[in-house]
């Protein structure tokens, strides 16, 4: 094994140590826009600075975040002291992570890209494939799993962790079979080009959803249906090579998102770790209690820290349930 591969190595497996999950920060600009108006914020770029210093700046973060996804603004910002928030992540012991904007992959300039990104501090970066779940028909002309094997080469050639995010979206009326059954169809195109590519897996995480209904579904899952097709899944597609799956959290609220991960999680081992990629999930009681006050930015973090805590437990099952868990994935 040279020594590149083993320094993507030892970053993946660095990003799934145990109990640790990783916040995902990297909401774009319209997506903080809708948020921020819920609570009568102006989503302009300082206010968007000051909401990401409240959570990466929150004491205590990295005791269960082994890493953070950031947003290209973030990158270029610094807190109030100064200090690039890039750093401040590090400095906290935090990997950080960029998020790559979807488009055609040029391998030279991407690579190119992602050296000069690796020299400013990150450590991985993600690149978003979308599916609806129900109008997903043949994935023969289906250019994504492509994609995906491309960026996780150059990520790789440039000293980066790829992380591979396969997001089959919860809106629409479908089952949690449903969703199971194109989750693993999904992630069987995308780990049979990334084999192809001689991507090496040991050196890659992987981020997908839960199997879960859809929001227009009638008929509810139980946790236990969850876990059973999202194992499912995950055992017909993922390589044992393969550190650590992470899961988004999607249109999942807070508790039932933490819930679903303990359900897995209790029925280990697996060949993977089991984790969290939050972002809503984690951040919408933060930004709830912070809504833009100063003042209010130590209570906030008292927030984003109680359920980063809790998803730390679920990672390793021995979460106690609390109030707003129906044992259901909604």
């Amino acid at each position: 094994m040279t020594g590149h591969r083993q320094g993507i190595r030892e970053i993946a497996r660095a990003l799934a140590a145990a109990g640790k999950g990783i916040l995902a920060a990297d909401d774009s600009v319209g997506n903080l826009d809708g948020r921020f108006a819920a609570h009568g914020l102006p989503c302009v770029p300082e206010t968007r600075r000051a909401y990401r210093e409240m959570l990466l700046t929150a004491p205590g973060l990295a005791e269960f975040v082994s890493g953070v996804i950031l947003h290209e603004e973030t990158v270029g910002q610094q807190d109030r002291e100064g200090v690039p928030l890039i750093v401040r992540v590090a400095t906290a012991g935090m990997l950080p992570g960029l998020k790559i904007t979807p488009g055609p992959v040029e391998p030279a300039s991407l690579t190119d890209w992602l050296t000069a990104a690796q020299e400013r501090g990150v450590r991985f970066a993600k690149w978003h494939a979308v599916y609806e779940a129900s109008g997903t028909g043949s994935l023969d002309h289906d250019e994504q799993p492509a994609r995906l094997a491309a960026f996780a080469r150059c990520c790789q050639a440039a000293g980066i962790v790829p992380m591979v995010e396969s997001d089959v979206l919860m809106r629409g009326a479908h089952t949690a079979e449903d969703c199971g059954r194109v989750t693993t169809r999904v992630l069987s195109a995308a780990f049979a080009e990334l084999d192809s590519a001689g991507v090496d897996m040991g050196g890659t995480i992987l981020k997908t959803n839960m199997a879960v209904p859809g929001t227009d579904c009638p008929r509810r899952a139980t946790a236990e249906e969850v876990a059973t097709r999202t194992l499912d899944a995950l055992k017909a597609a993922v390589p044992p090579a393969v550190p650590v799956v992470t899961f988004l959290s999607g249109g999942l609220a807070p508790v039932p998102a933490t819930g679903l991960l303990d359900t897995l999680n209790r029925t280990g081992p697996h060949p993977w770790a089991l984790t969290f990629s939050y972002g809503r999930a984690l951040q919408a009681p933060a930004l709830a209690a912070w809504a833009g006050s100063p003042e209010d930015v130590r209570p906030a973090q008292k927030e984003l820290l109680h359920r980063a805590r809790a998803n730390s437990e679920a990672c390793r099952g021995t979460w106690r349930a609390e109030a707003g868990w129906s044992g259901t994935a909604l």
